[in-house]
């Protein structure tokens, strides 16, 4: 029994004298951050959209004339001398007559052209992560922080495609007038200021059409608007963005130019008698008919990734440049309170990628023995075709434009935090540690926000060499027991601070 007992001590006593693994708490901080970009270039430019603003008078004619003239009337008046009733000097005054006239005006054509080259604008809301040590750190301590980003689902950006307008203005501004004395009656004039629109063009109805005798025509400006969002893998911070648009389209009518370079009768008729209230009786027939088709497409593809360049600036002014994703190790300073500041400016350096590809498609319809009649209170019956097949002939794509080049224009974000710290006046107390987890809590003196997550991150240890410790100590007490049959004294714990 004593044996046992001198076994247990010694297994005590060891253990006690060798540390358990140290536990330490991490704290889990978490920041909504949002960067925004407007009106940025698609084509390449880390500033600002390519645009050009144009506005030209021509035809203009101005001018400002005014004139006045006065004329001196002699006029009777009356009568300054009557004898018997007679009058025998008349009475003459001066009378003015004159007119004031005057012309100005602003006549011609004023044009106004406007070209964007494409935009891009992007809302990217970002959560962001920092892991700082939960319990208080010394000073001259080497403590760790870990950071990490994530782009929000709900992160986007949207492109606009090439827009331009036209505008052809008739500028109509002219006044006249012309004031008669003394009589007001005669006075006449006018003003008029009119600006009246002859040609408007903009990118969003911009559509040529032309429908010649043998061949149709439809063109159009480009306009490919896309809006990118989160790709489908969850490991990038990505989004993702395509579109395209069919600008041009031409259609050939190659069976009639063929008849009339090789001087073919009609391939194709239509003729209708008019036979009143019994209806149409009429006839058609295409006995070939080979369209040429030509289309031209643009397709665009873009994609939004970034990197989170950052820095920490401590309450002493220590200045940390590193990159959100990073693992930083930093020496605690000296001559702080109960806890370290720690200020982070983070920036978001977007880089965007424009793939953009012209897609040019050629090919060939033909229909053979297509007839149709039109019968009175009948109706119309129609036959074949006999023969209808569409060939490809010709496609590709061609890249126009393929670069990947920094976005500019986003906002700088700033977040605060602060790291506990033990003060540098207050001696930590020395603990005993023992095997029972009873005899071991964590610390829960946290100077963080509400906004945190604890986690034990255990620090390396040797459980084996406890175990090995103990064994080789039991086997000393054994031996020496079989040696000796004097009592084992009882081991005594000396704890210093």
């Amino acid at each position: 029994m004593k044996l046992f007992q001198s076994i247990i001590s010694l297994l005590v006593t060891g253990v006690t004298a060798i540390a358990l693994p140290n536990v330490t708490l991490a704290t889990n901080l978490k920041f909504d951050l949002d960067f925004t970009t407007s009106n940025q270039n698609i084509w390449g430019e880390e500033n600002n959209n390519f645009s050009w603003d144009g506005d030209n008078a021509s035809l203009a004619v101005e001018w400002n004339e005014s004139l006045a003239k006065n004329y001196s009337l002699l006029k009777n008046t009356g009568c300054a001398q009557k004898i018997w009733g007679v009058c025998v000097w008349p009475k003459i005054e001066e009378l003015n007559v004159g007119f004031n006239a005057f012309t100005e005006g602003n006549l011609g054509l004023q044009n106004t052209f406007n070209l964007n080259g494409g935009i891009v604008d992007a809302l990217i809301p970002v959560d962001l992560f920092f892991e700082i040590p939960d319990s208080p750190v010394k000073a001259g301590e080497i403590l760790t922080i870990q950071s990490d980003f994530s782009f929000d689902d709900n992160s986007s950006f949207s492109t606009k495609g090439i827009n331009a307008s036209y505008d052809l203005d008739l500028i109509f501004d002219v006044a006249t007038g012309v004031d008669i004395n003394p009589v007001n009656q005669l006075d006449l004039g006018f003003d008029i200021d009119e600006k009246i629109n002859l040609v408007n063009l903009d990118g969003n109805n911009i559509n040529l059409q032309l429908d010649e005798k043998f061949g149709a025509f439809d063109i159009s400006l480009p306009q490919v608007n896309t809006t990118g969002f989160k790709s489908e893998n969850p490991l990038k911070n990505q989004l993702i963005s395509s579109g395209e648009d069919e600008f041009m389209k031409a259609a050939i009518d190659l069976d009639g130019l063929a008849s009339l370079l090789f001087g073919l009768p009609s391939l194709q008729e239509k003729q209708e008698l008019d036979l009143g209230t019994f209806g149409n009786l009429g006839f058609y027939y295409n006995l070939l008919d080979i369209e040429a088709a030509i289309t031209l497409s643009m397709f665009q593809n873009f994609s939004l990734t970034s990197e989170l360049p950052a820095i920490l600036k401590l309450e002493d002014n220590t200045i940390i440049n590193f990159n959100i994703g990073d693992e930083i190790s930093l020496t605690m300073p000296d001559n702080i309170g109960n806890s370290l500041e720690v200020e982070a400016f983070i920036d978001f350096n977007a880089l965007f990628t424009n793939s953009t590809n012209l897609e040019i498609d050629f090919a060939l319809d033909f229909i053979a023995g297509e007839f149709g009649l039109e019968l009175p209170l009948v109706g119309e019956k129609n036959l074949g075709p006999l023969f209808e097949k569409s060939i490809g002939i010709y496609e590709t794509t061609f890249e126009l434009f393929d670069n990947t080049f920094q976005l500019g224009g986003f906002n700088q974000e700033k977040v605060n935090f602060k790291i506990g710290t033990v003060p540098e006046l207050e001696q930590p107390q020395t603990q005993i540690r023992l095997l029972s987890t009873a005899f071991s809590q964590p610390v829960e003196d946290s100077l963080l926000s509400s906004q945190i997550n604890r986690k034990k991150v255990p620090e390396p240890s040797s459980i084996i060499g406890l175990l090995t410790l103990g064994i080789f100590g039991g086997s000393l007490i054994f031996k020496k027991s079989e040696k000796s049959v004097k009592p084992i004294k009882k081991a005594k714990i000396l704890v210093t601070k």
